[in-house]
């Protein structure tokens, strides 16, 4: 059976070299490569979304960019947005510090489908696939069901990208 890791966590942190938030987190790098050796990965599969080359392009032996182009063709076939901004009307927006972003459930969907679709073309025994956070769990069922052998991490370096951004 095929295997795939994985790992949720935040665009800013994969490298992106075209990503115009990037952070630079050394210990990202120490993961990928430590979930790679104990999982003997020998394909990763990341969200992209075209922003690459990336850390974990870097390292290794096959890889691919499930979102090269499905995030450009999403927003482009669905009227619903990927995300939005959440306002409540009830309040005046100069109260507010920090507002939810609402996901276009639709369009991440359609997404992730296209993501397995080209998984399912590859050869692997077991993979690494590198995606946003939001899409960890529901990735993961997806591939369940796909007949994949799944585990899944979350890394969420809270503190790096706060003491980035401030």
């Amino acid at each position: 059976m095929q295997k795939l890791i994985i790992f949720g966590t935040y665009h800013d942190v994969q490298g992106l070299s075209k990503f115009r938030r990037n952070v630079i987190d050394p210990d990202y790098k120490t993961n990928v490569e430590s979930l790679m050796k104990e999982h003997h990965v020998d394909f990763i599969f990341e969200e992209a979304c075209g922003f690459g080359p990336s850390t974990a392009s870097e390292l290794a032996v096959g890889y691919v960019d499930i979102d090269s182009e499905t995030t450009d063709q999403a927003l482009s076939r669905f009227s619903e947005d990927s995300e939005s901004v959440f306002l409540p009307k009830n309040l005046g927006a100069s109260s507010l510090r920090l507002s939810p972003t609402k996901l276009g459930l639709t369009v991440q969907n359609w997404r992730e489908s296209c993501w397995v679709k080209k998984i399912k073309t590859q050869q692997f025994k077991t993979g690494l696939l590198i995606c946003g956070v939001a899409h960890s769990l529901s990735i993961a069922f997806r591939l369940q069901a796909e007949g994949f052998g799944v585990e899944a991490y979350c890394y969420e370096p809270i503190k790096r990208l706060y003491e980035s951004y401030v």
